[in-house]
């Protein structure tokens, strides 16, 4: 009840509703709704109330809640069943758990803080109490573990760019950055049938940071949407995009996705996984999503790793 008044009020701002109108529609005293809106209010919601004037809704936290992430979502699948957690130690860890046990295409977990929280190569990411959003997705099969995170990496430039008006920069293969410094990881993991080796679907990881401080050893490298930014409308516009990207050709996203990544024509370092770095200049993101560089006149396409763009 106290979620679906909430709601109610968020949908009527700037507005008042009336106790007796909200009682009427729960089923409910209107004592009993005044039990709620005194719970909501503990919990940092700023009701203003007036005899016979109702409730209105002035401001509420700025923290991540289902309600209103999902009061938000325009989507079929994505988010539909969500979970918010406190505190999780990963929310990818989290639904491939859940997958496991049989979980449904388009399940989301959302958790305020994560503490081991995880980036590509074994990273972490830095995930304090209330710092951003950290949600995973469960996606069926079909979808490539790659392809996945470049839809991915598209979606939230584009939830960033409709509700911030900011233009991130796309760094191959899953970063978001803002005056070269990274806003949103992004980390995709296939999903194995044990016994065949089958892949059965994919959990995407997506982390944007919002607000909050960085420890020293982060603050040249990080970087965070601004501190006003409502965490709830942005996760239901990552769900919301990342769905219309996911119906989308591949090669409409990659057309959207070269745009904005800058790599193309700079020298690069390349760090591939298990073997030693080397000095490349990329040539340009292929159809398959791949980063395509020349090392001495050697086009490789690289199906992963890592890259770092010189300072020319």
């Amino acid at each position: 009840m106290k979620e679906e008044i909430l709601v109610r009020l968020l949908d009527a701002r700037p507005d008042r509703v009336s106790g007796q109108e909200l009682g009427q529609a729960l089923g409910v005293t209107r004592a009993a709704v005044w039990k709620s809106i005194e719970a909501l209010r503990a919990e940092g919601f700023d009701i203003e109330s007036a005899p016979g004037g109702g409730y209105r809704l002035l401001s509420a936290p700025n923290r991540v809640r289902q309600s209103l992430v999902q009061q938000r979502l325009t989507t079929v699948s994505l988010g539909r069943v969500m979970t918010v957690l406190d505190e999780t130690g990963s929310t990818n860890a989290v639904l491939r758990e859940r997958a496991a046990a049989g979980a449904v295409h388009g399940e989301t977990v959302i958790a305020r803080r994560q503490t081991a929280g995880r980036g590509r190569l074994g990273r972490t990411f830095f995930s304090p109490p209330d710092g951003g959003v950290y949600l995973s997705v469960l996606l069926s099969h079909g979808f490539d573990p790659t392809q996945v995170t470049i839809r991915a990496a598209a979606a939230v430039h584009r939830a960033i760019f409709s509700l911030c008006g900011l233009t991130c920069s796309i760094k191959w293969v899953n970063d978001l950055q803002l005056d070269g410094r990274k806003v949103c990881g992004i980390l995709t993991e296939g999903l194995f049938e044990l016994e065949t080796g089958a892949m059965t679907g994919a959990v995407c990881g997506i982390g944007v940071n919002v607000g909050g401080s960085f420890p020293p050893e982060l603050r040249e490298i990080a970087g965070t949407l601004p501190d006003e930014t409502d965490k709830n409308a942005l996760a239901a516009a990552v769900l919301n995009e990342l769905e219309h990207c996911l119906s989308l050709n591949f090669e409409q996203v990659l057309d959207y996705y070269r745009l904005y990544c800058p790599l193309p024509g700079h020298a690069v370092t390349v760090h591939p996984i298990g073997a030693e770095p080397y000095e490349a200049r990329a040539v340009s993101i292929d159809n398959q999503g791949r980063l395509v560089v020349d090392r001495g006149g050697e086009l490789i396409a690289l199906p992963g790793g890592e890259v770092s763009l010189h300072r020319e």
